[in-house]
């Protein structure tokens, strides 16, 4: 199917930059982050043999392939995301007669599934959608007894901070980045809007709430930690969409940049992500 069409004067998505979905899709299969999300994501959504399933946002393919692990021959994916080049990249990856990818926003996810599915998954990405109506569609799509699981960073969250978030040991690659574009590169911080644009934060009590609108009834939300490691950083911030602490700046001036900042980390220091997962069952 075809996306709403995008307004004349809206800038392009970023996801829709080729280089962005190709290295993307090579982090996501050179670091576990994803891979691991995936796991805890699907393990919690306990999963039927035999199960439709619905990966929302699919992106370049990696929750997909821990869905189909799960599923017999009698399963079936449907996978959705709503940029073209992330989805080149799934399909060249994932080739499984079980699987069917569309694309479409996350928001119109009426317009592909029949309303049989039994469940729906999204792995790190509900931030960047309208909850609101992402959970109204999710609840006119499942089966009775099917269920919606979800994750968020807690970067994405309004939660108390621990210790450790309120006062750091040592900066973060991003921040170091940051400084050393000020201090050596000339560069002035703007606070204009990000190139990638943000939904405001979540917050526990909305997405409870806003679930049980849309007619789900959700269970407690389960804490989860992973160990992020300075490499792990510096590949994610290569990504272009996500380079763009210092805009105005080259991409090759923004590797530079990154990598001075990398060769004055601690390599062997990690850091400790949290991310809370969510599900929902439609009665």
């Amino acid at each position: 199917m075809e996306p709403t069409p995008r307004a004349a004067d809206e800038a392009p998505s970023p996801w829709e930059d080729p280089e962005t979905a190709r290295r993307y899709a090579d982090f996501a299969r050179t670091f576990p982050m994803y891979r691991e999300t995936s796991r805890d994501l699907v393990a919690t959504a306990a999963l039927a043999s035999d199960s439709v399933v619905v990966d929302l946002c699919c992106g370049t393919g990696i929750t997909t392939e821990v869905v189909l692990s799960e599923l017999s021959p009698a399963g079936r994916v449907v996978g959705i995301d709503g940029s073209s080049a992330m989805l080149g990249e799934a399909k060249s990856h994932v080739v499984d007669s079980r699987i069917e990818f569309f694309l479409a926003p996350a928001e119109e996810l009426r317009s592909v599934v029949d309303g049989q599915v039994d469940a729906v998954v999204c792995n790190s990405a509900i931030w960047q959608t309208d909850l609101q109506r992402v959970a109204a569609a999710v609840a006119a799509s499942l089966r009775p007894g099917g269920t919606f699981t979800f994750n968020v960073g807690r970067r994405f969250l309004i939660m108390p901070f621990t210790p450790e978030e309120l006062a750091p040991r040592q900066p973060g690659l991003s921040d170091l980045a940051t400084a050393i574009a000020i201090l050596e590169h000339d560069f002035v911080p703007s606070f204009g809007a990000p190139r990638v644009p943000r939904r405001p934060p979540l917050t526990l009590d909305g997405i409870d709430a806003t679930l049980r609108e849309a007619g789900l009834t959700p269970a407690g939300p389960q804490m989860v930690e992973y160990t992020v490691t300075p490499a792990q950083q510096r590949a994610w911030l290569s990504i272009p969409v996500f380079s763009e602490q210092t805009p105005g700046r080259t991409y090759e001036e923004k590797m530079q940049i990154l990598d001075a900042a990398f060769a004055r980390t601690n390599q062997r220091r990690t850091e400790s992500a949290r991310w809370l997962i969510f599900k929902a069952t439609k009665p």
